[in-house]
């Protein structure tokens, strides 16, 4: 029913230098079991979409989506340039979905009505231009952005139409609300599904069945499943205590140890 791929993130939070191969990425995703790959290193660094497919296909492996983000304000809207970039991307490769994040705050005094008016005005606008291009906009509620709780999603999709919804299980568990509540409320809004777990002790992110979410994440795929959703669960790591391969053999054991 799924697709199951692997985020990039890992890696690059990993070689914190930047100094590494795409294709080292590719090859550890593919040995480890997955059908696809996201990928968030910046477009200067992705080469040509035909030059990406054909390491995408060397090792057999799918594009599920970019990453990318979006300030809550920008001065030189560099930032949606970039992001546009990754559409126009996606879209060469006839990929429908761009993942975006943003929104970053500093307080949660920031959550202001018109900061959330201001940052849905700039996701429509990229989202108007992606829908033209064919490509869905799944926005990524965060910890440290505006959008991070349920209550804050509600609030930010009272002023969307066209931005969709990227469910992340950790996030949404570390900022204190239910992925399952989201799911049901925006089962029409889900673009794209991250998965990944949540140690609550120690506040940081690990591997599926390494955190207090652990074999909860079994209910939550079904309640994806039975939302009518059929698209990619991407594995996602921020960073890792193992190594980036390690770490993506164990997400996708847990995975297939439950039928996924």
């Amino acid at each position: 029913m799924f697709k199951i791929a692997c985020h990039s993130l890992t890696w690059g939070n990993y070689y914190k230098d930047g100094d590494y191969p795409i294709e080292l990425v590719l090859k550890e995703v593919s040995e480890a079991g997955f059908e696809g790959i996201e990928i968030f290193e910046p477009i200067s660094r992705l080469g040509s979409p035909q030059g990406l497919k054909e390491l995408l296909d060397k090792y057999n492996l799918k594009l599920a989506t970019l990453s990318g983000n979006l300030n809550l304000s920008s001065p030189d809207n560099k930032d949606m340039e970039e992001a546009k970039e990754k559409v126009r991307f996606l879209n060469s490769l006839k990929i429908g979905t761009f993942m975006l994040c943003g929104g970053w705050i500093k307080s949660i005094s920031e959550k202001t009505d018109d900061n959330f008016r201001k940052f849905s005005e700039r996701l429509e606008e990229l989202a108007g231009f992606a829908q033209e291009m064919g490509v869905q906009i799944a926005f990524h509620p965060h910890l440290g952005c505006i959008v991070e709780t349920k209550e804050d999603i509600e609030r930010l999709f009272k002023d969307v139409e066209l931005t969709g919804l990227c469910l992340d299980t950790a996030h949404l568990t570390a900022a204190g609300s239910n992925p399952m509540d989201v799911i049901k409320r925006y089962s029409k809004e889900l673009k794209l599904v991250h998965l990944k777990d949540w140690d609550a002790q120690e506040k940081r992110f690990v591997e599926l069945g390494k955190g207090i979410i652990g074999d909860a994440l079994s209910g939550i795929i079904k309640e994806i499943g039975g939302a009518g959703y059929s698209g990619w669960l991407v594995c996602e790591l921020d960073e890792t205590r193992r190594t980036p391969e390690e770490s993506a053999r164990i997400n996708r054991k847990f995975l297939k140890d439950r039928g996924v």
